[in-house]
């Protein structure tokens, strides 16, 4: 079932992608109902590369503030939008896998 969000965001009742139309959101219920139908089930996990630090605190499991000077000293900072500061996280792998 498609469920409305805030600023008409549409979300898929099966796997939870999120839509700005609601056909999209229709359109991808019917592909999770064709696909049981069929008896075969695609699961698609999409990691980003670029996280803000919200985002790159949670993959850490640090603090904000830890999280930036971690990403300062493994060079993870990949741009800055304004007060906005994005972090790579394939470089924090490598540099972890480097330790």
């Amino acid at each position: 079932m498609v469920t409305e969000m805030k600023a008409r965001v549409y979300r898929c009742g099966i796997c939870g992608k999120t839509f700005l139309v609601r056909k999209d959101a229709e359109d991808c219920e019917e592909a999770h109902a064709a696909e049981a139908k069929n008896g075969r089930t695609t699961i698609v996990v999409i990691h980003p590369r670029v996280v803000d630090i919200n985002g790159y605190s949670q993959y850490l499991g640090m603090s904000k503030q830890a999280a930036r000077e971690f990403g300062r000293e493994a060079g993870a900072i990949v741009g800055v939008q304004g007060k906005k500061t994005l972090y790579d996280l394939r470089k924090t792998d490598e540099y972890l896998d480097a330790m």
